[in-house]
């Protein structure tokens, strides 16, 4: 495909909606599912899932949302036992309820590796990523792009705090690299539409 065929709209069909202004700030926890590789890693369940979702339940003035992928404990023991634990203490989001419904309403996002990140980047709020590799921050991006804009949790989830400060309309210390990530992925979320419609007129000669 020639340079020249190509033409960067971003997401027409996607407006981010404005902040919620929901109090308590909605977290939502969305970790992908094991895989059908051999990767221990591919899901952040069996490593911080448990201990993530209780510790956000301590937190005062926080409301938790779970929404695991379908597939989650298919393949994984450990998986599947954390998925149950979290469900146990706070349920799931329901069964109909469209991801675009379920980050609509977040405050903010803890995801894995996964496309629910790539999607929830254009609404440009605050989001994180375990990194259960311990890879670190050049090294996760670097391996995984979507996560330059992220906080990052280690394995005793330190980062947390400032996510949730974040969360809360504090300070946001990855607002500059989040923006970033989403000029380079997506361009301008609100010009898209705009950018479509007048790549539909260059090809049409108009």
């Amino acid at each position: 495909v020639r340079d020249e065929m190509v033409h960067e709209v971003g997401r027409p069909q996607f407006v981010p909606p404005p902040q919620p202004a929901s109090q308590p700030p909605v977290i939502v926890y969305a970790p992908t599912w094991e895989g059908w590789g051999d990767d221990a890693h591919h899901s952040s369940l069996p490593h911080v899932g448990v201990a993530l979702v209780d510790a956000l339940l301590a937190t005062p003035g926080v409301r938790v949302r779970y929404r695991p992928h379908p597939l989650t404990g298919q393949r994984d023991l450990a998986v599947r036992r954390a998925n149950a634990a979290i469900v146990d203490r706070v349920g799931r989001v329901p069964r109909g309820e469209s991801l675009g419904a379920t980050l609509s309403g977040a405050t903010a996002l803890v995801a894995d590796v996964s496309s629910v990140v790539s999607e929830y980047l254009a609404y440009d709020r605050p989001y994180a990523i375990a990194d259960t590799r311990g890879l670190g921050r050049r090294a996760l991006s670097r391996q995984f792009p979507s996560t330059a804009g992220a906080f990052l949790l280690g394995h005793d989830l330190a980062g947390l705090d400032a996510f949730l400060a974040a969360a809360a309309g504090g300070r946001d210390a990855t607002t500059r690299a989040r923006r970033h990530l989403i000029e380079d992925a997506l361009g301008d979320p609100l010009t898209s539409q705009d950018r479509f419609a007048a790549a539909v007129g260059r090809v049409l000669g108009r």
